[in-house]
């Protein structure tokens, strides 16, 4: 995964990432920014997955196989998260269109919840992009086995396996994320349903 065109292809996911939050963040433009965001993450998954799977595949070790998962588990869930976010949009803005006759305006409290989810996506964007970096450059430091040095655990083993811990340390937040964006979105998506419920 060393070649420059390698590098180039996950550079050109970063740059297209980056631009897909800047969107989700205007206010005219955010819909937008989530409907391309959702082909993004899902070619990217594509992408992403032939390299992750040969270092999975090849690994003995714990931190790796936890690597390797919170980077696939996030972009899956990452993917669902957008869905909610898409479907409880179009189903509230078709609701809200035939009341009112506008744009969409979210209660203060649902606002908040929105600003939470952006926030978590970038969050979990920037652990996998981090993570990803590590399995590639940097996995001859996550070849040791976790259970032996929990054993054998001293202050200077945190230093000295520092790349192995904080490796560890980013992928269970990258599933802690990607669970919490999954439950916030399902609480959007409740709440489309509930509206369309009420005629």
């Amino acid at each position: 995964m060393s070649s420059s065109i390698g590098v180039l292809n996950y550079f050109a996911f970063f740059t297209l990432y980056f631009i897909c939050f800047v969107f989700i963040y205007q206010k005219f433009s955010e819909l937008v920014g989530f409907s391309i965001l959702i082909v993004i993450n899902l070619a990217f998954l594509l992408f992403s997955l032939n390299d992750v799977m040969a270092i999975f595949q090849r690994s003995l070790f714990f931190v790796p196989i936890v690597a390797c998962f919170a980077i696939v588990s996030g972009l899956v869930l990452h993917s669902v998260v957008i869905i909610f976010i898409l479907l409880m949009s179009n189903n509230l803005q078709a609701k809200y269109s035939k009341k009112y006759g506008g744009p969409i305006t979210l209660p203060k409290k649902y606002q908040n919840k929105m600003e939470i989810i952006k926030r978590l996506m970038i969050a979990s964007f920037c652990l996998g992009f981090v993570i990803l970096y590590v399995l590639f450059y940097y996995y001859d430091d996550l070849k040791h086995s976790f259970v032996i040095l929990l054993k054998n655990v001293e202050l200077r083993s945190f230093y000295d396996y520092r790349v192995l811990f904080l490796t560890l340390g980013a992928s269970l937040a990258l599933m802690g994320i990607s669970g919490k964006q999954v439950f916030d979105a399902n609480e959007f998506f409740k709440l489309s349903r509930q509206q369309l419920m009420d005629k």
